[in-house]
């Protein structure tokens, strides 16, 4: 309640997640990583660490943040689908 008493519209400075994802092999991760990087622009930001891929997005509001975060695992699943087909 304190977000909303101080500014009456739920926002929060630096609110953050982070996202760990974790596949069988370096080169999955590595791939997966430079297909979904493409779009990530500075909304989420990457890197791989062995055979997982560690993430963080920042944003202004939960509500962003938890778009932002839809989004990226939305294209993840796509990323994980297409590289199970090859």
């Amino acid at each position: 309640m304190a977000v909303l008493e101080e500014n009456e519209k739920g926002t929060v400075s630096g609110i953050s997640a982070k996202i760990v994802l974790q596949y069988e092999s370096k080169e999955q991760a590595d791939k997966i990583l430079k297909s979904v990087d493409v779009d990530n622009y500075n909304f989420v930001k990457c890197r791989r660490d062995k055979n997982r891929i560690k993430c963080k997005v920042e944003s202004g509001s939960i509500s962003s943040l938890l778009h932002t975060i839809d989004d990226f695992l939305a294209c993840v699943i796509l990323a994980e689908d297409v590289y199970r087909s090859i």
